[in-house]
Parts: structure tokens; sequence; C-alpha cells
């Protein structure tokens, strides 16, 4: 009978060892898995999200059957376990070549018929990042001889000029923003509107309105109904458009002025999870619009409108997609298919773009690439962001994402934002290929994680707005001598 129990018991006690087994390497395992996961893009939900509607935009799922199960993407960053990037730049290199005029600059822009303030380049250059300062009350480090303003929060009424506070307060997670006049016709005269974003999901897009000096007169919305407006761009009117990155989302037309508000044809009847537009004004009747797409098979579009006012954008064009033919030479298809194929292999997940002197540019976030077009000769050029570093502070290129971006007044710097990195910040690309930092996140500090977003200029090109998501900062930046051109 006792060799029976203590058999028995040693039955038992070898099941209990090996379950205990059994659920340690089942934590690890799952452990392992959750690290994979962060370490690893293409594990995270998001990206299957991407995989799933890139399968039914190209025919290979049939749509109802995916729709109630797929879970919405996580707002929160990918990598908050993953171990700090070094502060130290990824490459020094000599200061950025600049090549300013030798004739003494004139300080007032003129308009041209695209809604771009051009400002000739100066004879006091300003290098962004030879030395940072940090700034503890605002979260950031920013480039020497600049100085910055708080002006909005998220949750916070808006304090204008005269004292007084906004009926509204800012709103959740500003996101792309954009420069629109008040006076059309003349400009510098009548003030603009900073239009702001709303990435949350109940979207929008909301007015800060200035006097012709920048100062803060009014906050209101412009748009309301819509969901996760990320990016956008100007129309050669002196409208403002902003996309949703909703699947089946659209590109809304905004008149600040007139108080009107549109979905626009840009995005077409099955909609998109849309990101940024740029235009090619050079053909007044028929402009050009480009939209990206922030998915894994997001095809950039090209439309060409009918037209050259508000209605151009509520009337059919022609679109079509941008194909990637091999290392030198791109083409634009009919076909969307082959458009979602190109993107997929080639810029997947398009983000900011910017269109200037015949040429196309735009960030692919994930691959970290600037990608330019040359819209003539059907060329085009890539290069990864953030290679060749001058001065203090650094993309981060490990974790880092550029996002939406702006080209300069004088033409000679590009700026850009970055999305998901510890010490997320303001950049500029000078056209040797030198990067620089305006300003970013002090490490481990209010804003890590977070993304840059809402770069814009004001009219007069002496200010320069940008904030952070998350807490909603939105900042007003001036060169400290007052010069435009920051």
């Amino acid at each position: 009978m006792q060799q029976h129990i203590n058999i028995s018991c040693s039955i038992t006690w070898i099941l209990f060892v090996t379950f205990l087994s059994t659920l340690s390497i089942g934590i690890a395992a799952k452990t392992n898995l959750r690290q994979q996961r962060l370490r690893d893009r293409t594990a995270t939900s998001e990206d299957v999200i991407y995989q799933v509607y890139q399968d039914i935009d190209i025919g290979v799922v049939n749509e109802e059957n995916y729709v109630d199960s797929i879970i919405s993407p996580t707002s929160n960053p990918l990598y908050k376990d993953t171990i700090s990037p070094t502060n130290n730049p990824l490459e020094d290199t000599l200061p950025p070549s600049y090549s300013p005029t030798t004739a003494m600059p004139t300080y007032y822009p003129t308009q041209t018929w695209d809604g771009i303030i051009v400002e000739p380049a100066d004879n006091n250059p300003y290098f962004f990042g030879s030395e940072l300062i940090e700034i503890p009350e605002l979260g950031i480090e920013i480039s020497k001889d600049l100085s910055v303003k708080l002006i909005a929060k998220t949750g916070q009424r808006v304090t204008f000029a005269n004292g007084t506070k906004s009926s509204y307060r800012w709103h959740k997670r500003s996101d792309g923003a954009g420069i629109v006049p008040l006076n059309t016709t003349h400009p510098l005269e009548g003030g603009y509107v900073y239009l702001s974003n709303s990435e949350d999901k109940k979207g929008g897009v909301y007015g800060l309105f200035m006097d012709k000096h920048g100062n803060v007169t009014d906050y209101k919305p412009l748009l309301t109904g819509t969901r996760r407006n990320c990016g956008g761009g100007h129309t050669p009117w002196h409208t403002w458009i902003s996309c949703e990155e909703e699947y089946g989302g659209q590109c809304w037309q905004i008149d600040p002025v007139n108080e009107r508000a549109e979905m626009s044809k840009l995005g077409g009847y099955e909609g998109g999870k849309f990101e940024s537009v740029a235009v090619d004004p050079r053909d007044r009747e028929s402009p050009v619009f480009y939209v990206t797409e922030d998915r894994s098979g997001g095809a950039l579009r090209r439309f060409i409108a009918n037209g050259s006012d508000f209605e151009a954008l509520d009337t059919d064009g022609e679109i079509t997609y941008l194909n990637i033919k091999d290392e030198y030479r791109f083409e634009w298809t009919a076909n969307k298919f082959i458009g979602q194929l190109s993107a997929k292999e080639s810029f997947p997940n398009s983000e900011g773009i910017q269109y200037h002197d015949g040429k196309l540019s735009f960030m692919s976030k994930r691959t970290r690439k600037l990608i330019t077009l040359d819209l003539d000769d059907y060329t085009y050029t890539e290069e990864v962001v953030g290679k060749k570093f001058y001065g203090q502070g650094y993309f981060s290129r490990a974790w880092g994402q550029p996002d939406q971006n702006l080209i300069g007044p004088t033409r000679k710097v590009h700026y850009f934002t970055e999305d998901g990195a510890l010490q997320n910040g303001i950049y500029a690309r000078y056209n040797d290929g030198t990067y620089t930092t305006m300003f970013q996140a002090i490490k481990g500090g209010i804003h890590k994680w977070d993304e840059t977003i809402g770069i814009a200029l004001s009219l007069d090109n002496t200010k320069f707005y940008a904030g952070f998501q998350s807490l909603g900062y939105i900042f007003e930046i001036m060169r400290d001598d007052g010069l435009p051109g920051v």
C-alpha cells in the first residue's frame, strides 16, 4: 500500500514539474515574441491592417469578411521598452553649404500664383544646430540664436493678443498644418490663418487667426465631422487640403476666408488612408495634384484638375499612379494595382510631399528615404534621411521616421518632422545633403516617443510654427535678429 502511495506521489510530482516547465517555456516564448514585435515593425497590429487592406485593394480577400474583425492600430509608441539611443551625432560633417547671394537682401516677399510667398536668399544665412540650448519648461533643446514661445496647448483656451481667451479649447492630436492669407490680393496686408489638422478619431480642422504681425486674434473650428485628419497641402487659389488618414478617408478643401469646406475628388470614389498633398501649378488651367497615402501599399496618386479655382476639385479629373520602373526612371500608370505594388516595393508609407521647380519630393517613413521625382524627364533620386549630419542633435535612423516636410523660403532648406523617436525633433536638410537640428525633445523628457507636427511659415517668413502631438504644444519660433528665412 505504501509503495502505491509513493508511486502515486512520484507521478503527481513529475506531472507538476512538467506543468511548471511548460508554463515557464510558454511565458518565455510569449515574452520573446513581444520583444520581437517591438523590434520588428512588420509584426505590429498596424502592419497587419496594412496587409489586410492591401489584399482587399488588389482583390485577394473579401472586405466584408475582415472589416468587423480588424483591430484599430494603437496610438501609443511602438518602442517604449527599447534601449535609449545615444545622443551623439551620427556623423560629424562640415557646416552645410548655403550659397548665399552677393546682392543686398530684399525683405518684401513676392506672391506667386501657386500661393507660395517667395523670399530671396539673404546675406546672413543661419545654420541650425551648431549649439543647442535647453529650455526645460517647454521640454525642448533648440538651436542657438532662435527664440521660441508656446502659443497653444491641447485642452487649454488660446490667449489672444488683446488678453482675452478663445471660446474653444485647443484641439486634440494636432498634426499637419498650413498657412492661408486672409487677403489673397495683398497677402502681407491682411493677416493669415494657421490651419491645424486634428488626428483625433473625431478629426476636423481648426483655424488660429493672426493679424499681419502674427498676433493671435481668433481660434475656431473650420471643418468638423471628419476623422483622423493628418497631413494636407495648399492649392494655387489659397485654400487648404486636409487629408483623412482613415480607411476610406477623403481629402477635404477648406476656404477659411469664405468659411467654406467641401470634400474634394482627390481621393476618388473609394477613398484611402491619405497623408499629404502637393501641386504643380505650371499649367494654370489644369494644375496637377499629388497625394500620398500612409500604407505599405499606398499608391502615390496624380490628379490632373479641370480648372483653376475651388470648384476644380469638385469635378472629376484624370487619376494615375506612380510606378518606379528601375533604379533611375519612373512612369505614371492608370492601373492602381501596379501603383500599389510599386509603393510596397519602393516607397511604403509615404508621408509629406512638396513641389518646387519641376521636382516633387516626398518622404517614405518606412524606408526612411527622401525621394525626389524630376517631373519633366521622368527620372528620380533617393537618399537615406539624416545620413550626413552637422552639429548637435541627431535624426534617429534607428527609430525615427521622417514625416511632414516643408521647403523653406530661400529654397535652400528642406524642413521635416519626426515620428516615433525618443528625442523627436524638427530638422533641416540643406541642398548639399547636410542635415541639421532646429529643435528636439529633451532626452527622457515630456515629449519622448511623441511626434513633431504642424510645420508652417508665416507669410513674411519671419515666424516658424511647429509642435508636438501628444501634449498639443504649438510653438512660434523666430530668429533673434528678426530676419526672415528661419
